[in-house]
């Protein structure tokens, strides 16, 4: 006779295969894939999943013309002897593209050739989609989870125009928010998620009694309501740091 485990047993067991197995495996049985590709159950996936690291190398730099060629590596830093695995693009987009952000798993790419054009594409899956036009030229990009919402979002900083431009999974159209209307501002810092917030380091040009002044600001915005702040740095403590990072 044969032996059936609960589905709560399966589905304890499912949440503990690794992501890529789970895409392997999820054509097993009906009851596999229903848990699988369940809501519930893909939220419960992410939170247990850890991060890791993904390290960006060149193979080789010519002076001839020729296109340098980048590999993508994935390391997880929680196994004892680090193994790695290279990402593996698109056909298509293979040496192509500049990784420049990722999030529980996706990374959002951009083109070499054309820079206003953005991909989302998952390592696992392999599905990748391009991403509706900017208006604006942005100098950082920044992908994030919006939990309350259950949806990812990209955030593109057009500095010149003192807007955060905001895509939100499954729309086409780019919000703006507006950041700050002090003079032409200069990013000094790549954007850093901490507590819900996109956080990044600026500094604004101002003029005051014909004295060109330096201003230099902590901008945010809150992933999930969209809404921009910043604190002003006194220039006492900012002639020497100019990096922002998390702990």
């Amino acid at each position: 006779m044969a032996t059936y485990f609960p589905e709560e047993v399966i589905s304890q067991i499912l949440l503990r295969v690794h992501a890529r197995d789970l895409i392997r495996i999820k054509t097993v049985c009906k009851l596999w894939h229903s848990l699988i590709s369940n809501l519930n159950f893909v939220n419960a996936h992410l939170a247990r999943s850890h991060p890791e690291i993904i390290l960006t190398t060149c193979r080789y730099h010519s002076s001839e013309g020729r296109e340098d060629i980048y590999d993508y590596i994935s390391i997880d830093m929680q196994e004892n002897d680090l193994p790695s695995k290279i990402f593996q693009f698109p056909a298509s987009l293979h040496n192509k593209v500049y990784l420049i952000h990722s999030c529980n798993g996706l990374t959002l790419l951009q083109d070499r050739d054309d820079f206003p054009r953005l991909y989302i594409y998952n390592p696992v899956t392999r599905e990748c989609n391009t991403l509706s036009p900017t208006q604006y030229k942005c100098h950082q990009w920044a992908l994030a989870y919006d939990d309350s919402i259950r949806k990812y979002k990209v955030f593109g900083i057009a500095s010149e125009k003192k807007v955060c431009l905001v895509l939100t999974q499954g729309e086409n159209l780019w919000k703006e928010v507006r950041t700050i209307e002090d003079p032409f501002p200069v990013l000094r810092s790549n954007p850093v998620l901490v507590e819900k917030e996109l956080c990044w380091f600026s500094r604004y040009m101002d003029s005051l009694n014909e004295n060109i002044q330096r201003l230099y600001y902590v901008n945010s915005i809150d992933v999930a309501t969209e809404e921009f702040r910043n604190i002003k740095i006194p220039p006492s403590i900012t002639k020497l740091c100019h990096q922002l990072s998390a702990e």
